[in-house]
């Protein structure tokens, strides 16, 4: 579902074929809403799930690396393995 706002109002638009015939004639459907679309699919939910993951965990590797780095700046790099098994 893909709520846009036309003339002031709030119109909810069910991506279908059928409700997508009635659009106003030359308003297209913006790309935010083509993305949604597309990322809302049944098939595609798993992928967009994936790609959360993924973005997590390379964060999460970038900090950890932020904080050893900081560690071994700082001439502790002894203590990098022991906050690791912490």
């Amino acid at each position: 579902m893909v709520a846009r706002r036309e003339t002031g109002t709030l119109a909810l638009l069910i991506d279908n074929p059928v409700v997508n015939r009635y659009l106003p004639e030359g308003m297209e459907k913006s790309g935010l809403d083509q993305l949604l679309t597309i990322m809302l699919r049944p098939d595609n939910i798993p992928i967009v799930g994936l790609m959360v993951l993924v973005f997590f965990f390379t964060w999460l590797a970038f900090r950890e690396a932020r904080k050893n780095d900081q560690l071994i700046e700082e001439g502790r790099a002894d203590e990098i393995l022991k906050e690791m098994q912490e």
